[in-house]
């Protein structure tokens, strides 16, 4: 008896499809899988294939989180923890809505 092996696409959604998430939910997504592995360093195809995201949404939201702070690109182009996710993380934890998920305070 063979094993099922499941869908060979290993995307947790299809590209177009109306379960796509939505940005705070790749933001919270990403930030929260950085936060959990501190020492977490992807590449931007790493980045894409783990978050199973489309390479141009990929793009797009690391852009915006590394210019929000949350991410920040090291000299081999690798995508690692910003120094802001630590202030959103304590926001979050004292209840201090001035910071949200991308950094930026209100």
């Amino acid at each position: 008896m063979q094993p099922h092996l499941g869908n060979p696409d290993r995307r947790r959604f299809r590209r177009g499809s109306a379960g796509s998430p939505h940005r705070t939910d790749l933001v919270t997504m990403i930030v929260g899988t950085y936060r959990e592995m501190p020492g977490l360093s992807l590449s931007f195809y790493q980045a894409a294939r783990l978050f199973g995201l489309p390479l141009e949404t990929t793009h797009i939201v690391l852009r915006d989180l590394v210019h929000g702070g949350l991410l920040e690109r090291n000299a081999s182009g690798q995508y690692v923890r910003g120094a802001r996710a630590g202030d959103a993380a304590r926001a979050r934890a004292t209840g201090d809505d001035t910071i949200d998920d991308m950094g930026r305070t209100a």
